[in-house]
């Protein structure tokens, strides 16, 4: 027992050294600039296989067949241009990467002549590759190349520039590639690669023998520490209790008390959801709304979230939030008719599909609502089954549902947060976009409140909190810039409504929005129409994995945005963001990056908003 836990603590030492130096050297990939070093401050960007396309004559192309005859069996043939010169680079041996050993024979399409890289053509292409103000002062043959071209497994030529950065240019022998630049400050990045992948026999990979020797250690690691811990419990040292399955609380409303038998390592939030409480809460158990408020002991632990959303003057009185805490934490909390939701019933009645996946639901309430674009309602789904798929799926997207399994999943009581797609208006309506969320596969169920909502026949009548304001458009005449993606384009199209709807405001509007393919984009031909009746309202659509037919953007939204914005836009506009969360994370780093001050960024959460203790679902609130 002693040599196992002295050798699992050397083991241990040397893991975690490792992790630190993988923490220090991934801080330093995240923190320096890439482009000083990766060596790129003097690559042309056409180097790399990003410039024009060959300029080749076909009628003076030599006959590629009887060349082929004089040469070893090729695996592929490429036209393409090396310093000007159209080229046949005939691969005899096809590798899956290009710094993989390769065997290419180089052939001159005009005159059928072979050839190969020499040093003066090595200097053409170094110098074409090279936007610098240096001068070649030397060329060198490696027919293996040196250490700071490790992965490479071609000869190479370097060539050797005289300008402040020690600028050297490699190119590989065979093909004329560009197989990278370096310069003084690609040293640096070398030992970085190094440390950070163990590369220390300088293989210019990390799959090398010092990983494998530390995987081995980690693997060893666990099940030693597995082992001391077994046996810790068998001498009694540690003590394991799986008896206790609940936990009793007391819950207080007022003048009357509420025992509830709750798991006992359940979020309190859960517990209340569970038994039918509609406690007020934004982010589904996130942390980053602050409503679920309840009244704790003092001695319970006060978390950052809390420390974020309650005064000091509330924690000092027992103010806790309800997701941050565990039932097993307390035995008693109360609950103030404040932090409760104010419910009212909907029934639906419109149910379409706007694309294979998104429906548009409207529901109408018992009398109008008062509320500002942008607002959400928080829908109190009751205990039941959901279908794995939306019943019925139309014909025209029944190819995007054959692969989806079908059943149906029990689920408990729940709440979901969907934003509202519309402006209040006399009609009492309230319109959604709802993403079904798919299940991720057997046997786990889908987005619980998705599938619920999306399955609802029309007429069906559904508890709902009134609208939620906290995402909304700051006082006064600004500019707008909304981005957004998929069914994120709720709130964003209650905001364009309104403020297209106030005759006194022409100050620009600019609507970015993103899908994958045209029949993802949701109410396309509306905001058309808009802009071409609203000369201050520009619309940008953009698809990520568009047909050839398509003739807009391609990439993502917050993308485009970037390309299009301009000085006045960044220095005054007010950005409003919806979509995926790595999507906005994205797009609020880029605008602080560009100077724009917070205030001026507003942003609501698309993104999961299930409470874990439910069961798993891929819910987003839109």
């Amino acid at each position: 027992m002693k040599r196992v836990q002295k050798i699992h603590k050397w083991a241990a030492l040397l893991a975690g050294t490792q992790f630190l130096i993988w923490i220090a050297t991934g801080l330093y990939f995240n923190l320096v600039d890439h482009e000083r070093i990766a060596g790129h401050q003097y690559l042309s960007h056409n180097a790399m296989g990003h410039g024009e396309s060959p300029r080749i004559e076909p009628g003076r192309l030599a006959e590629i067949g009887p060349l082929l005859a004089q040469l070893e069996p090729a695996q592929r043939i490429t036209l393409t241009e090396v310093a000007g010169r159209p080229t046949y680079k005939v691969e005899h041996e096809r590798r899956l990467y290009a710094h993989f050993a390769q065997s290419i024979t180089l052939i001159d399409a005009y005159t059928g002549e072979p050839f190969t890289i020499d040093a003066p053509l090595a200097r053409t292409l170094a110098k074409e590759s090279y936007t610098g103000p240096g001068q070649i002062i030397d060329v060198t043959f490696f027919q293996h190349p040196p250490r700071e071209m490790a992965r490479e497994q071609n000869p190479v030529w370097r060539v050797q520039l005289a300008d402040d950065l020690n600028t050297r240019v490699y190119v590989e022998a065979l093909s004329g590639r560009i197989a990278g630049h370096k310069n003084k400050h690609t040293y640096e990045a070398q030992w970085m690669f190094m440390l950070h992948f163990m590369d220390y026999l300088g293989q210019g990979s990390f799959n090398n023998p010092f990983m494998w020797l530390f995987g081995f250690i980690v693997l060893w690691l666990s099940g030693s520490g597995l082992y001391w811990t077994l046996v810790k419990v068998h001498e009694g040292d540690y003590r394991l209790s799986l008896a206790k399955r609940s936990h009793a609380l007391t819950l207080v409303q007022g003048d009357t008390e509420q025992r509830l038998d709750a798991p006992a390592n359940a979020s309190l939030l859960s517990v209340l959801q569970s038994q039918s409480i509609p406690v007020q809460s934004g982010c589904g158990g996130g942390g980053s709304c602050g409503l679920c408020k309840v009244r704790l002991s003092n001695d319970v632990r006060i978390k950052s979230a809390e420390r974020a959303h309650l005064s000091e003057q509330e924690q000092a009185q027992g103010y806790r939030l309800a997701c941050q805490h565990r039932s097993n934490e307390t035995d008693r909390l109360e609950l103030s008719g404040d932090n409760l939701l104010k419910t009212q019933t909907l029934t639906l009645v419109a149910s379409r599909f706007l694309t294979p996946e998104i429906k548009e639901l409207r529901f109408k309430a018992e009398s109008a609502l008062a509320y500002r674009a942008g607002a959400h309602v928080q829908f109190l789904i009751p205990a039941g089954r959901v279908a794995s798929h939306p019943v019925p799926v139309p014909e025209a997207f029944a190819c995007r549902w054959k692969s989806q399994c079908k059943g149906f999943f029990p689920h408990g009581p729940i709440q979901r947060s969907y934003s509202i797609a519309n402006t209040a208006d006399e009609s009492k309506e309230l319109v959604f976009t709802v993403k079904f969320h798919r299940a991720p596969g057997d046997p786990f169920p889908p987005g619980i409140g998705s599938a619920y909502l999306c399955n609802l026949p029309v007429g069906a009548k559904v508890q709902a909190s009134l609208p939620v304001e906290e995402f909304g458009a700051a006082l006064g005449q600004h500019e707008m810039i909304l981005i957004g993606a998929g069914s994120g384009i709720a709130p964003l199209r209650s905001l364009l409504m309104e403020r297209i709807g106030q005759r006194d405001c022409t100050k620009r509007i600019s609507l970015y929005y993103g899908a994958r393919e045209a029949c993802d984009l949701v109410y396309v031909d509306e905001l058309h129409q808009l802009a071409e009746q609203h000369n201050h309202f520009r619309f940008y659509p953009s698809l990520s994995q568009p047909n050839d037919q398509w003739q807009g953007h391609r990439g993502y939204a917050q993308h485009h945005a970037f390309d299009n914005l301009d000085e006045h836009q960044i220095r005054e506009g007010q950005f409003y963001l919806c979509g995926p969360a790595a999507m906005m994370a994205q797009t609020t780093e880029r605008l602080r990056a560009l100077g724009v001050a917070e205030r001026r960024i507003h942003s609501t959460q698309f993104g999961p908003t299930v409470v874990r203790e439910q069961p798993l679902s891929a819910d987003s609130r839109v």
